[in-house]
């Protein structure tokens, strides 16, 4: 629920007028596109507690509203919302990403708010990551493909499995998905009461976080696409057959009849997903920027054993280099999926990454299910996602004492090696089926067993300059791989960018070791403060040696500030992806 209160409770009254002009950006930057003046703040635990031990809502008043999105996160709108009872209603309007107008809102909200705060950022506007096909209505090639025809030999699903389609909703009537909807046990259709009292009235196939209903009805045809090919109905003599013939479809709706939708209603749909019992979620969509807040809300999913599987993108581009979220987040339950197309090609729409996307599966002129009872062929990365999603579930349903980590080990070691992929994921691997479901003791794989277990410079000291070389000692579990990620920070703690520098793979002993050298390009020098070295959730930080023992890469200056706020987006983005190519040149990996 929407709370409306006075703003002074948070903010000084002078404050007000430097907000309102603060949502009129004098300059805006391309591509990434944000909810105009609606931001993300995850408040500290302290800040809510009031004198009888339960959670204080925060409010913002006039300014517009405060929506509550998680444990101590809430999306704080500016201008007053929009929101209409269609389920296609925008709350604000759309603008092009301006990091330095968030950063703007963003510290004067730190500075004046009357409660700690841990991090600000833009509420981003998301999109679907299909692209539209017009060719004629084609057989089921990619079920062929992945030879899905022998893994129903040996199981055909199960309605024990839930996968939660995050999307634009899922048409929960369509006669060849009916019968596989999650229908929420403890809730009694149509009485018009919260029987289950989780806050939503009559949610019985899922959830809507746009209207904030019990109705996720698809009204554009995206999540409904997306849901065929999980789990269409098999053996009904009807369209078309999913990965799945039996398994509990939950629709989970943030994405409007336009295919968009707003970063903190998709933090809702997980959260949903995972309170409601979901075993996968589903999330063909993407294009945001960095989001700690979304990315908080996986690892929420991760610890609650939730496999999160999501479509790598739509714009031909390398992964390694330029971050596509959610998928290139390093978290050890997200298996990012590339598109490929009925000659084992990477699709040419797919992205790619060698050490940032998992693994492929057929994404091009995919025939699956639309609103209406319809059928239609689509194309995209959002037509991959679901293949492996599909399988997941089905791996669920033939091992249910599988954990998220031993389901993605399997999808990712039972693929067909092609030539075609070689080098564009880190797996080089199209998924198969029947091949997944013959592995009876799946080995960890890339999950959450290996570890940063220290990290030094020069003379083994945790201490580091720029251009030292350093040494990554990692431990976990025999065999175990993980992806090695490196991201930057500036004075503030603002994100930059960050390089996957590949996989490593622990040995006989458990044990590993990597060597580089720390080579920043001379562009974004200045402003690298802190540096995080991370493998899978483990995470150590690299510092210069400052003032005290503070150990910054570089103190906080002036100069750095302003080198910051007059680089572009995309000449940061440059400089990143020059970053990463001399990390990786400068790594035994």
């Amino acid at each position: 629920m929407v709370v409306r209160a006075v703003l002074s409770k948070f903010l000084p009254l002078h404050l007000v007028a430097v907000l309102l002009i603060l949502i009129f950006p004098l300059s805006l930057q391309a591509q990434t596109k944000v909810g105009t003046g609606s931001y993300i703040v995850k408040f500290a635990a302290e800040a809510y507690a009031n004198g009888n031990g339960k959670i204080d809502q925060p409010s913002v008043g006039n300014l517009g509203e405060v929506k509550p999105v998680g444990s101590g996160l809430y999306a704080v709108t500016v201008a007053p919302a929009a929101k209409a009872s269609s389920s296609d209603a925008i709350r604000l309007e759309i603008s092009d990403y301006n990091p330095d107008l968030v950063k703007a809102w963003c510290d004067a909200f730190k500075a004046q708010a009357n409660r700690p705060i841990i991090y600000c950022e833009p509420d981003y506007y998301i999109q679907t990551d299909a692209v539209p096909s017009d060719s004629k209505y084609g057989s089921l090639w990619g079920m062929k493909k992945i030879s899905a025809t022998s893994a129903w030999d040996i199981s055909t699903g199960s309605t024990n499995v839930v996968v939660a389609v995050t999307d634009t909703g899922v048409d929960y009537t369509h006669p060849d998905l009916a019968a596989n909807m999650w229908k929420n046990p403890d809730e009694i259709p149509n009485n018009g009461i919260d029987d289950d009292g989780n806050g939503i009235v009559d949610d019985v196939y899922g959830y809507n976080a746009i209207t904030e209903s019990g109705n996720p009805m698809d009204d554009h045809s995206h999540g409904t696409h997306v849901a065929g090919t999980i789990g269409a109905v098999g053996n009904n003599s009807r369209g078309v057959v999913g990965v799945n013939w039996h398994v509990s479809i939950m629709a989970v709706k943030f994405l409007s009849a336009s295919g968009g939708g707003f970063l903190s209603d998709g933090i809702q749909a997980i959260k949903y997903a995972v309170d409601n019992g979901a075993n996968i979620i589903n999330a063909s969509w993407g294009g945001a920027g960095y989001s700690q807040a979304l990315k908080d809300a996986i690892a929420y999913a991760k610890n609650k054993g939730v496999l999160f599987v999501t479509a790598a993108g739509n714009s031909a581009s390398n992964n390694d280099n330029h971050g596509h979220y959610p998928s290139n987040y390093n978290l050890s339950n997200i298996i990012s999926v590339a598109a490929t197309d009925s000659n084992d090609n990477l699709a040419s729409f797919s992205n790619y990454g060698s050490s940032s996307v998992h693994v492929a599966a057929p994404g091009v002129g995919i025939l699956s299910t639309v609103p209406g009872g319809g059928y239609a062929t689509f194309s995209g990365t959002s037509m991959a996602s679901p293949h492996v999603a599909g399988l997941a579930a089905l791996i669920k349903a033939v091992h249910p004492e599988f954990d998220y980590s031993q389901i993605k080990s399997v999808i990712l070691n039972s693929g067909d090696k092609l030539a075609t992929l070689n080098g564009l994921t880190i797996t080089g691997r199209r998924i198969n089926a029947a091949s997944a479901l013959g592995i009876d003791n799946p080995g960890s794989g890339d999950n959450a067993s290996v570890h940063v277990r220290d990290l030094l410079g020069p003379g083994n000291r945790r201490r580091l300059l720029k251009s030292h070389r350093y040494t990554g000692k990692f431990s976990g579990e025999a065999g175990s791989s993980a992806s090695v990620t490196m991201t930057f920070l500036d004075q503030d703690d603002g994100f930059l960018g960050e390089c996957n520098l590949g996989q490593i793979t622990l040995n006989s002993n458990g044990r590993a070791r990597l060597r580089g050298r720390l080579s920043i390009v001379h562009a974004i020098r200045p402003i690298v403060s802190r540096v995080i070295f991370s493998a899978n959730h483990k995470s150590a930080v690299l510092r210069r040696v400052g003032k005290g023992r503070s150990f910054r890469i570089i103190r906080r200056t002036r100069r750095a500030a302003r080198i910051r706020s007059a680089l572009s987006k995309e000449a940061l983005a440059q400089a990143v992806s020059d970053t990463c190519e001399r990390l990786k040149s400068r790594t035994n990996l």
